[in-house]
């Protein structure tokens, strides 16, 4: 029950039951709206959904066996619509996996490839690179982004060259709009040599704030 402030009168008021559970019920909202401040915030897979100023939450995608714990301070006074900013965690990093040899000249995912979904709407830092080699005496020209199903890809790297390449892609983006269960995959495109070679991929989200 939501809690509403009444007007005391000194030797008028009557301290009644009535009254006496309004005050306890003041108790419990303060008591649950002001945990943080009380070295105390909330931990679950949900933020909480009426929060006030200041107040901290800690979010995971599981409670028996997080792969993230993210902490974050609600910021009423911010000017965006993400509110919830992030204070402390460490990224979303799925073990390293991949490995395909292709020649495709259009945009495809890195098969076996690690893959991350955004587990809220917000702005974050994300991050991947791979293992990239082609014959020696081979033109090839390869490219690789993050992509995800309804953002898209916001930055691309591309590597260039006529003799044997045996080296480390890498591709950062920040800030990226993230919407909540997007899926974000490696993607490549390479020249017509089929020889290239990708393989020990990894990719990772860090966020910035979120709704």
């Amino acid at each position: 029950m939501a809690y509403t402030k009444q007007i005391w009168t000194d030797n008028v008021t009557p301290v009644d039951k009535v009254h006496m559970d309004h005050i306890e019920d003041g108790i419990v909202t303060l008591d649950t709206g002001m945990a943080s401040y009380a070295g105390k915030p909330t931990y679950g897979t949900t933020l909480p959904a009426s929060p006030i100023d200041g107040q901290e939450a800690i979010l995971v995608d599981s409670t028996t066996n997080p792969s993230f714990v993210w902490r974050f301070r609600y910021n009423a006074g911010s000017t965006s619509a993400y509110k919830w900013e992030f204070i402390g965690g460490a990224p979303i990093a799925p073990p390293l996996g991949g490995s395909m040899a292709s020649g495709a000249t259009t945009w495809t995912n890195l098969v076996g490839g690690p893959t991350i979904v955004v587990p809220r709407s917000g702005e974050y830092l994300a991050g991947a690179g791979m293992k990239v080699s082609w014959p020696n005496g081979t033109l090839n020209d390869v490219s690789m982004r993050i992509n995800g199903t309804t953002s898209g890809s916001l930055n691309v790297q591309t590597v260039t060259g006529q003799n044997l390449y045996d080296g480390r892609m890498i591709v950062l983006e920040e800030p990226r709009g993230g919407a909540a269960g997007e899926t974000l995959t490696i993607q490549v495109q390479a020249g017509s040599n089929a020889g290239t070679n990708y393989n020990a991929a990894w990719l990772t989200l860090f966020p910035k704030r979120v709704s």
